[in-house]
Parts: structure tokens; C-alpha cells; sequence
């Protein structure tokens, strides 16, 4: 797997994975228990999006790989959104790992297969903007510089910002994977963050 060829940079592969395993430790350490479903299933999502990312993006979408790669921040309101963002996002996983350490999850064990099925439909969407998309970034600049136009093909023909629906959906799924209503009470700011 060349990683310079799909645009991901060893710093960039090295950063993605501390990324992973910061939220892997954060699950399974808030949790104390190393052998949770949920938190294996999550971590492997997580590996699944960058494996995908590599190889097939390599091949069907290389000018996003690379452009979600070398996203950068350059308005101060992107860079509050993304802090505020992480907050959120941190904290879904830390209430998870408490709740289910001391068994106050109230979900029915069969929302963890809801969930998942929700998480999927949501790789689906990010992955068909990645394919339809190439200026794709994680950040709201105008890509000028690489005269980015409108794109109105694929789920842009359903919804105006479809990247920012699949993460309402992801933020959505994670409670139910693992198993933590409490884990809802940060999502308005996660979902809030982005739309704002």
C-alpha cells in the first residue's frame, strides 16, 4: 500500500492513527473493561474508513484522499467548530465508557445492531460524496486555487450537504453502538458545531 500515491503522507497515516487510538483508549479506559463490543466496533469502523480510504480512494477518488488530507484551517470560525466539534465528539465516547462501566445503559441490546446499520448508511453517504466530490475537505474554504465549482451530481441531487447529514447520522449511531442514551446529551453539540 503506497501511501504517498493516495495522497496520505506517513505524518498524515501516523496522526489518523493516534487519532484511533486516542478514541479506542478513550472507550476502553472510561469503561475499564478492555473486551467491550462496542468499543472494538468503533475502533474497527474507524480502521475500515482509513483502509477504504487508502486503497480504493487511491484508485476512484485520488483528488479527494489528497485534498482531505492536506485540509487546512484557515478561518478562526473553522478552527472553533472543529474544538467544539472534538469536545462533543470526546464526550459521546467518555459518557459510553461510563455508563457501561457502572451499568446505568439503558438502551435494549438490540440497538447496537440499529446502530450499526445507521453507521453504515453513513459510510455510504461519505463515501459517495468522496466519489463525486474532489473538493471534499474538511474545512469550508473556497478552493480557488484549484477552481472548485459546484457540485450537483450524486447525493447532491437529494441534499444540499450530504457530508454534514452523514454525521449527523454517525453522531446519531454511536449511542446506540454502544449502548448509552446518556451518550445523546453531547450530540447537539457535536451536529451543532458543523451546521453552525
Amino acid at each position: 500500500m503506497n501511501m504517498q500515491k493516495s495522497g496520505i503522507t506517513f505524518r498524515g497515516f501516523v496522526k489518523y492513527f493516534l487519532t484511533i487510538l486516542i478514541s479506542f483508549a478513550l472507550l476502553i479506559g472510561s469503561s475499564g473493561k478492555f473486551f467491550w463490543i462496542g468499543a472494538w466496533t468503533i475502533f474497527g469502523f474507524d480502521c475500515l474508513y482509513f483502509i477504504i480510504m487508502v486503497t480504493v480512494g487511491k484508485k476512484h477518488f485520488p483528488e479527494t484522499v489528497q485534498s482531505r488530507a492536506q485540509t487546512k484551517f484557515e478561518h478562526t470560525w473553522d478552527k472553533i467548530a472543529i474544538l467544539i466539534y472534538g469536545i462533543g465528539f470526546y464526550c459521546q465516547y467518555l459518557i459510553s465508557g461510563l455508563t457501561f462501566r457502572f451499568s446505568i445503559s439503558t438502551f435494549h441490546p438490540l440497538s447496537y445492531g440499529f446502530g450499526i446499520l445507521l453507521y453504515v448508511i453513513g459510510f455510504g453517504i461519505t463515501f459517495w460524496v468522496f466519489a463525486v466530490n474532489p473538493y471534499a475537505t474538511g474545512s469550508s474554504r473556497i478552493q480557488e486555487d484549484r477552481d472548485q465549482e459546484l457540485v450537483t451530481k450524486g447525493p447532491y441531487r437529494i441534499i444540499r450537504h450530504p457530508m454534514y447529514f452523514a454525521t449527523i447520522i454517525f453522531t446519531l449511531s454511536i449511542p446506540l453502538i454502544l449502548c448509552s442514551v446518556w451518550a445523546y446529551i453531547p450530540a447537539p453539540i457535536v451536529i451543532g458545531s458543523f451546521i453552525w
